[in-house]
């Protein structure tokens, strides 16, 4: 006899639990073996895709989404997302592509309708799946649907404001439609989510100790945006703390300082820059 808890069982009782254990061993196992098929599925579409064979890629993200089978929990729906997403990605390439021919294909309508489904499977399994909302916005700009693919892109820009390309759209499509304030207010808000976007790579990067790359990504930033006044002040302290370079210190700390109103940052900025001056001088 043995005990299992407060129950005492003999030779049936433990065969029943050995039993027990053993299918949830193998449904352990099944489960990893299908997560693993799904991986290499997955990849092998991307290779598909890569090499231009379409049809091939289609017919593996098929075989993705009946592998993975009723998405019941979550791992198992965001995967199915994707695999919705590479589908519909595919078809999207391959309708671009008959539609780049000499002549129209008309089975151009019939990737263009399938890309549509499958990045809308993808939404419904994963509503925050930013690259099916952003390609479907593409699709419909470029068939100049320009109010359902601000619905897109706007969405891509409210779930990800880190995406510049979707504010850069936006801009586009309000210019075409001679709204030029909205066009140049959307412009404004892409120039500041590029800004931010650099603040947050350079600081991620600076936690890393890879303070040349986190230097590179903000002089770039600031070439770009001369009136990025946040990426000017972050460089003068890169320089001045990890670099002990005092003269580009010096001169990104004044550019930053004639950003600023009067008041206490400012004047203590200007002290910084007054003991930079006397260490930068010949």
């Amino acid at each position: 006899m043995y005990t299992i808890g407060n129950i005492t069982g003999g030779w049936p009782l433990k065969c029943a639990a050995c039993a027990a254990l053993l299918m949830l061993a193998m449904a352990a196992g099944g489960c990893i073996t299908r997560a693993q098929t799904a991986d290499k599925l997955l990849a092998n579409i991307k290779t598909y895709d890569s090499q231009g064979d379409y049809a091939k890629a289609v017919q593996t993200a098929d075989q993705l989404i009946k592998t993975l089978g009723a998405a019941n929990d979550e791992p198992t729906r965001l995967k199915a997302a994707e695999a919705y997403f590479w589908r519909g990605y595919s078809n999207d390439l391959w309708k671009d592509r008959l539609r780049g021919g000499r002549r129209i294909s008309p089975d151009v309508t019939k990737y263009r309708d399938a890309a549509i489904k499958d990045y809308e499977a993808a939404i419904k399994m994963d509503p925050g799946f930013v690259e099916a909302y952003f390609n479907l916005g593409l699709l419909y700009y470029d068939e100049s649907d320009f109010e359902k693919a601000m619905t897109y892109f706007t969405k891509v820009a409210e779930i990800s404001p880190e995406t510049p390309q979707a504010r850069a759209y936006i801009a586009s499509i309000y210019a075409q439609q001679g709204r030029y304030d909205e066009a140049a207010d959307a412009i404004e808000k892409l120039l500041a989510g590029s800004a931010e976007a650099a603040i947050r790579e350079s600081r991620r990067l600076r936690g890393l100790g890879r303070i040349d790359e986190a230097i590179d990504t903000l002089e770039k930033a600031v070439s770009l945006y001369p009136n990025f006044a946040l990426g000017h002040k972050e460089l003068g302290f890169l320089y001045l703390f990890h670099r002990g370079d005092s003269a580009r210190a010096l001169h990104q700390l004044e550019i930053y300082a004639k950003s600023l109103p009067d008041g206490d940052e400012k004047t203590g900025i200007e002290k910084i820059i007054e003991k930079l001056k006397g260490y930068s001088a010949p």
